[in-house]
């Protein structure tokens, strides 16, 4: 997509890259640790794939010692993707969308990285 298309419609808190398979959109969305949420565009024929590419889980598991969620933790994901209408496929928050919606889709796939990021605060400190 055109570089100043997508600072128009996103904004200027927004930077944009193309990559080779995929084009980065750096968001002002952050992590509880300060590092912005990134979302990658992929082009399939007519549509447009939005996705975290499995960052925010990545980053959930990095908080704790275990590599699984609890049946708890997995509602309360399915929940969040459900109120913003985005999907989580193998770990991958992602959404698919027209070009004429792709600022809208940039925006969910992001606030449901950030929301999904929060359930750290969801593990249990385990005292020796």
């Amino acid at each position: 997509m055109d570089n100043a298309l997508m600072q128009r419609e996103l904004g200027a808190l927004f930077t944009y890259s193309e990559e080779d398979m995929y084009e980065q959109i750096s968001t002002p969305f952050l992590y509880p640790d300060g590092d912005n949420i990134d979302v990658f565009l992929m082009f399939q024929d007519e549509a447009i794939l939005v996705a975290d590419l499995g960052e925010t889980m990545a980053w959930l598991y990095s908080q704790s010692l275990s590599m699984r969620l609890s049946s708890k933790q997995i509602g309360l994901v399915a929940d969040i993707c459900a109120t913003h209408g985005v999907g989580f496929v193998n770990g991958v928050i992602e959404t698919r969308c027209d070009s004429s919606d792709v600022a809208s889709a940039v925006f969910r796939v992001a606030q449901v990285a950030s929301r999904v990021s929060d359930l750290w605060l969801t593990f249990r400190a385990r005292t020796p």
